[in-house]
């Protein structure tokens, strides 16, 4: 039979599953008493924003070598083919013209929605310095394909409360 020390850790474990517990890679360990050791990874931080009529939403999370920044926003729908073709074959030009880009690209889901989506890893402790760089730096890269797409898309729906 089992040592009871040697039980510890599992039992501890089992009572984390039944807790439902963030764990993340390489956040479990066995100390020199056969104690476990929990190292929880901190929860990313989050945040919204408007800026030039858009809703943002900011999500920050540690990494090892500093912290990860995404940004997304919904700009709002495709425009219809019956509403106005040419607005439509536009935006759709606009979209796959940077396609590609790391600093801002716009996507499409399936209700047909354009979003904005943005996100970078920085190589140095965030402060508030830098989290406003890095946002001012998305936005920066994102304000040419706004401006051309604001007479071409309809504003994003609210949802109603």
């Amino acid at each position: 039979m089992e040592n009871s020390s040697t039980l510890r850790p599992m039992r501890a474990i089992a009572g984390m599953a039944q807790q439902q517990a963030r764990l993340a890679l390489r956040s479990l360990s066995v100390d020199a008493e056969r104690g476990l050791v929990v190292v929880a990874p901190p929860p990313p931080t989050q945040f919204r924003f408007g800026f030039e009529g858009l809703r943002y939403a900011a999500t920050l999370t540690p990494t090892p070598q500093g912290f990860h920044c995404r940004i997304t926003a919904p700009v709002g729908p495709v425009p219809f083919t019956a509403e106005d073709g040419a607005a439509r074959r536009a935006m759709l030009a606009i979209v796959r013209s940077c396609r590609d880009r790391t600093e801002a690209r716009f996507v499409i889901d399936t209700a047909q929605t354009i979003w904005l989506m943005a996100e970078t890893a920085v190589a140095e402790v965030p402060t508030p310095e830098s989290v406003m760089l890095e946002l001012a730096r998305h936005l920066a890269a994102a304000r040419p394909y706004l401006r051309l797409m604001r007479d071409l898309v309809p504003p994003p729906r609210r949802a109603r409360r």
